[in-house]
């Protein structure tokens, strides 16, 4: 009996052993109870290196809301899903008594490409960055020697000449005035008047 045991442990164990490698080593997220789906959005990718077979995979953070409380959470897929850009839409198993408790049901691939365009501008505590991809935004402030000591993400959208940011949580809008040179656009914030080119 020991021996069988032995072989059925040993069985188990190996079946484990390929499920967390096969979904680059991230232990299964289990949901417990009630559940319930929303739509979130990818706003960061990170390429990685896998040991899956000498493939690589993708670290994506992703951002989701549920009775007006945002969620960020990350998953890893491989290349069975296709390249994600920020900006895509996923769609998410979360449970109903911790939303925090999330699972990725499905990616639609709504971009192709994880283009940006960015804008800086220099203060005195150092350097403002806005980037814009795909419908999202990351507005970061950098300090001495790079140390990041504000950021913030949400979504953008343009009307007329204007550029519009709104944090995820729709508590905050920032508005910038578009002027374009020769090609090269500036953002001036309509509050502080701080101009950013790209």
């Amino acid at each position: 009996m020991s021996r069988s045991n032995s072989w059925i442990f040993g069985l188990i164990f190996l079946a484990a052993f390929v499920y967390v490698a096969w979904n680059g080593f991230e232990l299964p997220k289990f949901i417990f109870g009630k559940t319930d789906i929303t739509t979130g959005k990818i706003v960061n990718t990170y390429h990685k290196w896998g040991v899956r077979w000498g493939g690589s995979y993708q670290r994506l953070k992703f951002v989701y809301s549920v009775n007006d409380s945002v969620y960020f959470n990350f998953t890893t897929v491989g290349e069975k899903y296709g390249r994600q850009n920020i900006g895509n839409r996923v769609k998410i198993k979360y449970s109903l008594q911790n939303p925090k408790k999330c699972k990725v049901e499905a990616f639609y691939n709504d971009y192709q490409n994880s283009d940006e365009e960015k804008f800086h501008t220099n203060e005195n505590i150092g350097l403002s960055e806005i980037s814009l991809t795909n419908g999202l935004y990351t507005f970061i402030k950098y300090g001495e020697q790079g140390k990041i000591i504000f950021e913030n993400l949400g979504e953008y959208k343009f009307k007329n000449d204007s550029l519009i940011l709104e944090t995820f949580d729709k508590k905050t809008k920032n508005y910038f005035l578009i002027t374009d040179f020769k090609n090269n656009r500036q953002l001036t914030d309509c509050e502080t008047k701080i101009i950013f080119t790209n």
